[in-house]
């Protein structure tokens, strides 16, 4: 799950062809995008909120297992990592690494993007 901006966004061409968005009755110009002119038109600062991963076949929030925020930044999550291996016993580090590591991806497929 990503942040959104508060309000409706909408995606029209204006009259100089350039994509326009209308947010809460403001006009602003819409992000890049590649592909058609109405693909995937998202604004760019988007940071991930939510990680969900699967683990012993359960689906778990990697912040909440870390006892964290959503979407925290990398610097606090890779804190709270260290700290929490710290404190589990051996067989739980496992499950925080995994947690740990699908923050540390999405926050890399975030940065790729632009973010």
């Amino acid at each position: 799950m990503r942040l959104r901006l508060k309000g409706r966004a909408t995606a029209r061409v204006g009259e100089d062809n350039e994509n326009v968005v209308h947010i809460n009755g403001a006009q602003s110009r819409a992000p890049e995008t590649s592909g058609g002119q109405y693909s995937h038109i998202q604004p760019r600062g988007e940071r991930p909120l939510n990680v969900v991963f699967n683990y012993n076949g359960h689906s778990w929030d990697a912040y909440e297992v870390l006892g964290l925020p959503a979407g925290s930044s990398p610097e606090n999550v890779e804190k709270a990592y260290r700290e929490s291996l710290k404190t589990v016993d051996a067989g739980s580090k496992s499950f925080l690494e995994a947690a740990y590591r699908a923050i540390v991806t999405e926050w890399k497929s975030f940065k790729a993007s632009g973010g």
